[in-house]
């Protein structure tokens, strides 16, 4: 019994939303009637849309990861999709790790980041409303409340390391902040 969607978008990973593409696959019969009758968007794929999926498609180029021009460097959209999955899985390990050995008493990892950028954090320990609380530290996480997750947020490293560094580090300061106001309570 296949009870999955999988909606996926080159926009995703090759940064071209304005392009309104994207691509639903439902196996299962009964679950993608059910799909179509939840509603769909009204908008129709653009000729730009049709133009930017045959590029990101396109492997009868005689280069090196076939051609693509919607991404640097011209011509190398798989050698630069391999990089940037390479980037993301070291930030998503050096964020794990950090997160583990730093805040583990107030955020943990609620779920793996596999496929994706983003690691939701169960943060129901840090603080009543952990996005705020964060967002005044100078973290900017997106906060659960609006996925109806209350008390879990949501971090983007999807970024230079460096960026994720700074964040981290900022993350560790409010959790050691969090730690000296419970103990004065």
């Amino acid at each position: 019994d296949l009870r999955w969607i999988s909606i996926t978008s080159p926009s995703k990973t090759f940064n071209v939303a304005g392009l309104d593409l994207a691509l639903g696959v439902v196996p299962d019969d009964a679950l993608r009637r059910r799909y179509f009758r939840a509603g769909r968007d009204q908008a129709e794929i653009t000729a730009a849309g049709y133009a930017a999926l045959g590029a990101v498609l396109d492997d009868e180029s005689d280069e090196p990861g076939g051609s693509c021009f919607l991404t640097p460097p011209r011509g190398a959209c798989e050698t630069w999709r391999r990089e940037l999955v390479e980037l993301l899985r070291a930030n998503r390990d050096r964020a794990v790790e950090f997160l583990e050995s730093e805040c583990a008493d107030l955020l943990t990892v609620s779920a793996p980041a596999e496929s994706t950028y983003l690691l939701w954090l169960d943060a129901r320990k840090l603080h009543r409303s952990p996005g705020l609380f964060l967002e005044k530290k100078g973290v900017y996480l997106t906060d659960g409340g609006a996925f109806s997750a209350r008390g879990f947020v949501r971090l983007n490293f999807c970024c230079a390391p460096e960026t994720l560094e700074e964040a981290l580090q900022r993350i560790g300061a409010a959790c050691a902040e969090a730690r000296r106001l419970k103990c004065d309570n």
